[in-house]
């Protein structure tokens, strides 16, 4: 579906706060996955996260997104603030409600340090029968802190499983409760780039 489509179908439904919307920040320099090497100024720096932002919400016709994800990661940047600050501008200005990252392929444990920072509500990484690795540490430790909500991702689906961010934690609740799981949320647009398919400007929500 496209994003005008979505736009008009959820305008003429008039349901607007019953509908969950999710998109992602490309990378910059259009590198999937992302190299661990790249400093985040040159992957995602403000005015990149602030555009892209924007682009959203004139194509889906809203006033907020309630999930911004950053396309790729790399555990490297936590030592940098600039993209969770722009993030959080963002979010105070009511432009976004939640704030997600989304893994490389396969390296779940690359979000452990990322889970404890509690910077961000989700994450998206994949989890199938092929590969179970993020039940071994992630998991566990996004449970134990409560911060974050875990999207699943089955093999060539959109359909979506998660953790919910716990009804009585206290930044949950200033953002409006636990943050819904999404189903199909990839699904929202084709925005969705890997490494075989990396366009993403074009198709971006």
């Amino acid at each position: 579906m496209t994003p005008p489509r979505i736009a008009e179908t959820v305008r003429e439904a008039g349901f607007r706060r019953n509908v969950t919307i999710a998109t992602k920040i490309p990378p910059k320099n259009r590198e999937w996955p992302a190299r661990h090497d790249a400093p985040i100024r040159d992957v995602f720096p403000k005015d990149w996260i602030i555009a892209c932002t924007e682009k959203s919400l004139k194509n889906l016709d809203c006033d907020f997104l309630d999930l911004q994800q950053l396309h790729v990661w790399s555990p490297r940047w936590l030592a940098e603030t600039e993209w969770i600050d722009t993030l959080r501008e963002l979010q105070l200005a009511g432009k976004i409600r939640y704030l997600g990252v989304s893994l490389n392929d396969h390296e779940p444990d690359a979000a452990l340090d990322l889970v404890r920072s509690g910077w961000v509500d989700t994450l998206q990484v994949i989890f199938n029968l092929f590969d179970q690795s993020p039940a071994v540490r992630l998991f566990p430790l996004a449970q134990e802190h409560r911060s974050a909500a875990v999207r699943l991702e089955p093999p060539r689906s959109q359909r979506a499983f998660g953790f919910h961010r716990h009804p009585g934690d206290a930044a949950a609740r200033a953002r409006g409760g636990q943050l819904p799981i999404l189903a199909g949320a990839g699904a929202l647009g084709r925005g969705h780039g890997t490494r075989e398919d990396p366009r993403v400007e074009e198709k971006l929500l």
